[in-house]
């Protein structure tokens, strides 16, 4: 629960406490509707965090000198407090994810720590030193969606595509590495489905061959699996043109899964789905 304060109290339990934890200070007031909608969004962003952080609360109408001189001019504010000072805040009501990452920055957490370390260790190819850190942040906080995040790419490059998939489909929608863990996640699944193990160069062949929608599908399901995504595009475009609606749109279908791997507005993506249309309509 959030600590009700008045001025006088305020060098105390804020600046003091702030040398040891990071402070939270809600300006609001009891009038205010849109205090009443950040208030349970701090208590729960707060709630995850202690007690390395705590949340206190400012009547400003009890409290007008100290909102003043905090330069509050609108409510609800929020000013988040280390080491005797004002490091960072916001005004009015932000979302959730936005929240948690705002006030999270600013926590000290070990987890945070561990996953920054363990992504300096990928890039020097310290696979292992990096899996164990991120572990021990999934063990300090179970969910921690960066630390699944990094985990999976360690599992997918390891081979271990469901292992990468479980800890993917663990991140919730609305953090911020979701769009990563999408893109992850469509990979895998692309590269699970046509997955046959048959060469790319030659089934291109033998699509140029006998030029059915079917054979070009396969051609850019292997180039798919292979990463080559544009040439996997410009096949699967080529068996759209052969029969556009062959085994249920299976090759138009196919192309959308890409565009969610490259980037749906990447300009990959963009360009072959102004072709599609063009092939379509």
């Amino acid at each position: 629960m959030a600590i009700e304060i008045e001025g006088r109290e305020f060098a105390q339990k804020v600046l003091s406490a702030s040398r040891e934890k990071t402070m939270v200070v809600d300006f609001w007031a009891p009038w205010c509707a849109p205090c009443h909608m950040l208030g349970p969004i701090l208590e729960k962003v707060v709630g995850e965090l202690r007690p390395r952080v705590e949340l206190v609360k400012v009547n400003v109408d009890i409290n007008p000198d100290l909102a003043a001189s905090y330069g509050i001019r609108g409510i609800p504010t929020v000013k988040i407090f280390r080491d005797g000072v004002e490091v960072d805040g916001f005004v009015g009501v932000l979302p959730e994810n936005e929240v948690r990452r705002i006030i999270r920055r600013h926590a000290e957490l070990e987890s945070d720590q561990l996953v920054t370390a363990a992504a300096a260790m990928i890039e020097e190819g310290r696979d292992e030193e990096a899996r164990s850190l991120l572990e021990k942040a999934l063990r300090e906080e179970p969910d921690f969606p960066p630390a699944l995040l990094q985990l999976s790419r360690l599992e997918e490059k390891a081979g271990n595509a469901d292992r990468a998939k479980s800890l993917l489909e663990r991140i919730p929608r609305v953090s911020d590495v979701w769009p990563e863990a999408e893109k992850m996640l469509a990979r895998i699944s692309l590269q699970e489905s046509g997955d046959t193990g048959e060469d790319a160069g030659k089934l291109e062949q033998e699509a140029e061959r006998i030029g059915t929608a079917e054979s070009w599908y396969r051609a850019g399901c292997a180039r798919a699996v292979g990463g080559q995504y544009r040439e996997a595009l410009e096949d699967l475009l080529r068996s759209v043109e052969a029969d556009p609606h062959w085994n249920e749109d299976a090759a138009r279908k196919k192309m959308l899964e890409i565009f969610q791997v490259v980037g749906v507005r990447s300009r990959l993506a963009d360009e072959y789905r102004d072709r599609l249309q063009k092939v379509l309509y």
